[in-house]
């Protein structure tokens, strides 16, 4: 479904969303909500497919991004030894999941339909990270 409010974020969230209406596109929306003491509302956009995707603190690099099948991962350090890469559809099935076995991982999405996927890279601080295969 999808839904429409007329209120603005100045006025705080939509107490309503209006009228649904159904059909058969797929949306995803991301967004963080954030009261301020001053009232004021700060945003971040993400935009996808930009090529290559890079932890803003230098520590995991992913590219190609968009992608045609292999998806590359290279981590700035050594994983982990309790570390875990899981990939996610955007119904957030869990397609593969593996242990990386060295700093640069290879992932095949190649077999899977076009669309976003999440790569969730489970370290001492997990990310999430949005990959668009074509």
């Amino acid at each position: 479904g999808r839904a429409q409010s007329t209120a603005t974020w100045t006025g705080g969230m939509p107490t309503t969303f209006g009228v649904s209406t159904i059909t058969g596109n797929k949306f995803s929306i991301f967004c963080t909500y954030t009261t301020i003491a001053s009232v004021q509302l700060k945003s971040a956009d993400t935009a996808l497919g930009i090529e290559p995707v890079e932890d803003s603190n230098k520590e995991i690099l992913i590219y190609p991004n968009p992608t045609k099948g292999n998806v590359n991962i290279v981590f700035g350090n050594t994983p982990e030894s309790s570390s875990w890469i899981s990939v996610f559809d955007m119904s957030g099935r869990m397609i593969r999941k593996m242990k990386p076995d060295g700093k640069e991982q290879t992932i095949n999405l190649h077999g899977n339909p076009s669309g976003i996927y999440f790569i969730k890279i489970d370290q001492k601080i997990p990310k999430t990270y949005k990959v668009i295969l074509e």
